[in-house]
């Protein structure tokens, strides 16, 4: 038996030579719940497929979820034993050209997962050419959502309104750049943060056409989908080194940057960590119903942001100690607290989508983690009082040699002298 099917495309393509019956490949596609789903084969051509069956298993059946796993993972299960227990059974015949099946969906409260395997029992090895297309309900007037598995319904909208939302933000950043321009005060922090915007503006965008093209063929243009994760990642990238920069006190109490190799480090380690995520996400067994913070590397990417937070923290306090201007530990008081939170929101609500079924956790997720990203950018501007930026970003009277360890500004930190009374002290 062979369980094929593409984790992120409700098409399904085989081209396989010499194919174990055993097989070692499945995946799952989530109709909306409705009555009904067509499935076109649109193509099947072999040379000895006579005795060849397309299966259909569908875990809201009653009882399926147990079934399927009982065909997946039970090595004692014949190839017939696990035939039997196929929802829907499709003999493929040679050079079938575009055969219509429609499978029959009963109302549920639950999205209908499905997974897709190819059988032949008689001969132990076969070659096959299948292309599958796989339609929600909606199909016959080409909904928006017909060709999006359940969980991935939605996410071309939220695409489209975090691309309009970087969009119309450009505005107001345009001005706050011009004005800090205009008043000398744009340093290097404020155009890393640019950058990071723009680069999640961009992948927005890429991804927004990715999921429109989606919604048309099922396929959507995948290289731009890579693109737009990669974008993603340079952007956040860029933000956590511009947090631990001011944190640093950067531009704003000292103009020397120090120790520029921690942060080289923390950065690579973030793209490896969102590298191996990406080839989990892969490489990741299509059988199984989990997302992309399901996984080793994903609970490796909440570990290591709990470990920037605690270096965050660590710099930001040696930072606030040694600043003695009020009105910049008054910023990097708020900028403390707020980035704090920014830093928990991802163990926080990925924790709480634990909770969720799994086919809403990725979607939900991902709608959060934007959002959250978005509020951030737009949360900087107004960290200080209008009338107080200038004062906080002018770096003329900064410190210019790199900050103490904490341990040494406690070290030689002023202590109160007690005066003799003769010279203004308190009388014995």
């Amino acid at each position: 038996m062979l369980l094929v099917s593409n984790a992120f495309s409700n098409h399904v393509d085989v081209r396989q030579n010499s194919l174990d019956q055993e097989g070692d490949q499945c995946d799952k596609l989530l109709p909306s719940t409705s009555n009904s789903s067509l499935l076109t084969l649109v193509q099947c051509q072999n040379s000895s497929l006579s005795e060849a069956t397309l299966l259909f298993y569908n875990e809201t059946q009653t009882n399926a979820l147990t079934d399927w796993e009982s065909v997946y993972f039970d090595d004692s299960m014949t190839c017939e034993e696990r035939s039997r227990k196929a929802s829907l059974i499709v003999p493929l015949e040679k050079d079938i050209i575009n055969a219509n099946e429609q499978l029959g969906i009963e109302k549920s409260a639950v999205p209908n997962l499905w997974h897709v395997a190819i059988a032949s029992c008689r001969f132990p090895s076969f070659a096959a050419d299948i292309k599958i297309e796989f339609y929600n309900s909606g199909w016959k007037q080409k909904s928006v959502t017909y060709q999006f598995s359940f969980d991935d319904q939605g996410l071309l909208e939220m695409s489209i309104f975090f691309f309009a939302a970087y969009l119309l933000g450009g505005i107001p950043i345009a001005y706050f750049v011009w004005s800090f321009i205009d008043n000398n005060v744009m340093h290097e922090i404020h155009w890393m943060l640019l950058a990071s915007y723009f680069s999640y503006w961009l992948s927005h965008l890429m991804n927004m056409i990715h999921l429109s093209v989606y919604s048309q063929d099922g396929r959507g243009v995948p290289w731009l989908a890579v693109f737009s994760d990669c974008w993603q990642v340079v952007g956040y990238v860029i933000f956590i080194n511009v947090l631990l920069l001011i944190a640093r006190g950067w531009t704003i109490t000292t103009n020397k940057l120090s120790r520029k190799t921690e942060n080289a480090v923390i950065s690579g380690f973030i793209v490896l960590i969102y590298t191996a995520l990406f080839f989990s996400e892969s490489l990741r067994d299509p059988a199984q119903s989990s997302y992309l913070y399901d996984s080793w590397p994903g609970y490796l990417f909440i570990a290591m942001n709990l470990v920037v937070l605690g270096i965050f923290l660590h710099l930001l306090q040696r930072t606030y100690v040694f600043e003695k201007r009020v009105v910049k530990r008054n910023f990097y008081r708020r900028f403390g607290i707020i980035f704090s939170l920014w830093f928990l929101q991802l163990p926080i609500f990925v924790g709480i989508a634990k909770g969720i079924p799994y086919y809403y956790q990725s979607k939900v997720l991902y709608g959060i983690q934007w959002c959250v990203q978005f509020l951030a950018f737009s949360i900087v501007p107004f960290l200080s009082r209008p009338k107080n930026a200038l004062e906080i970003y002018n770096a003329e009277n900064n410190f210019e040699s790199r900050i103490p360890s904490l341990a040494r500004q406690m070290r030689v930190q002023p202590t109160a002298i007690e005066l003799p009374a003769r010279q203004g002290g308190r009388a014995a």
